[in-house]
């Protein structure tokens, strides 16, 4: 475990539970890559940018799945069915997030390890430039699969949100979105 010391008081450690915790989609929210950096660094790095579209996608398709598959079901079948649906996808983004994560921290290490040979002595850049560079361009892709894994995530949450809560699906929308989440507005009004 490496210690990383934050801002403020020095008798302050945090030890990284994300790393630990079981995969959740409280977790994903905490973790997840966000997506103004990722626009970045795919601009900077001329990557594809990440699939903006695949949470929606994702959405409809779960929903339909729950539709054709899974309702009508007994209250504790339904349960089960939705978690065992859920939950592969949740644990396939959290991992997809610390392995993102664990690949950023090797960059930067190569970065500091770059930059203490370039102050030091100057002597053998290139390899270590290249090494920079090559696991910096790992983690941004890494980064942008984790994102497209988060998206994917949630938008099978948003599916099983509305079946859990017996009502009907819908269609993703901003608006209704805002309403209900920041006015504590129902669909019923």
């Amino acid at each position: 475990m490496q210690i990383e010391l934050l801002p403020g008081p020095t008798n302050v450690i945090r030890f990284p539970l994300e790393e630990r915790v079981r995969p959740s989609i409280m977790l994903l929210h905490e973790i997840e890559p966000d997506v103004r950096e990722l626009m970045n660094l795919a601009a900077a790095f001329q990557f594809t940018e990440p699939n903006l579209g695949v949470e929606r996608a994702a959405d409809q398709e779960a929903a339909a799945y729950i539709a054709e598959q899974i309702l009508p079901a007994e209250p504790h079948e339904l349960k089960l069915q939705l978690d065992a649906l859920l939950q592969p996808v949740v644990d396939e983004a959290v991992e997809a997030c610390r392995t993102a994560h664990a690949a950023s921290k090797s960059a930067a290490a190569a970065h500091e390890k770059l930059y203490g040979a370039t102050v030091g002595t100057g002597y053998c850049l290139g390899p270590l430039e290249a090494r920079a560079a090559s696991l910096t361009q790992h983690a941004v892709r890494l980064l942008i699969e984790a994102y497209n894994y988060c998206q994917r995530a949630h938008g099978v949450s948003r599916a099983v949100w509305y079946a859990r809560r017996g009502e009907a699906w819908r269609p993703f929308d901003a608006t209704e979105e805002a309403e209900r989440f920041l006015l504590g507005k129902t669909a019923a009004g």
